[in-house]
């Protein structure tokens, strides 16, 4: 009786004062707190130089320090239970490249 009443409790409290949410989760560029192909065409759009409003930290998936068309591979690859890991950086809020930054035009491949 102890432990429910304790639990009654604490869902009373957290339904009275919510606790924030997290700054942003891995994947969910568009930051609505899921992510699906929504989060894939911002990304996209992002990447093609349109102004749309995104979660900085969400849009470099790879992890490599710059947002490019192998982010938007990756988390496409990622919704599609790709069996693929994305990267989530929320200590560093800023310093990502936009664009292709490997001179190899955007090909995804290892070679």
């Amino acid at each position: 009786m102890k432990r429910y009443s304790a639990l009654c409790i604490c869902l009373l409290l957290f339904t009275v004062f919510p606790v924030a949410a997290a700054a942003g989760m891995a994947g969910d560029v568009n930051m609505d707190k899921s992510v699906n192909n929504k989060d894939v065409v911002a990304l996209f759009k992002r990447v093609s130089g349109l102004n749309v409003e995104v979660d900085e930290t969400a849009c470099d998936c790879t992890g490599d320090g710059s947002v490019n068309n192998k982010d938007v591979s990756l988390l496409f690859k990622y919704i599609s239970n790709g069996n693929v890991e994305i990267y989530y950086n929320n200590t560093n809020q800023a310093g990502c490249d936009v664009g292709d930054d490997t001179g190899d035009g955007g090909n995804l491949s290892d070679d």
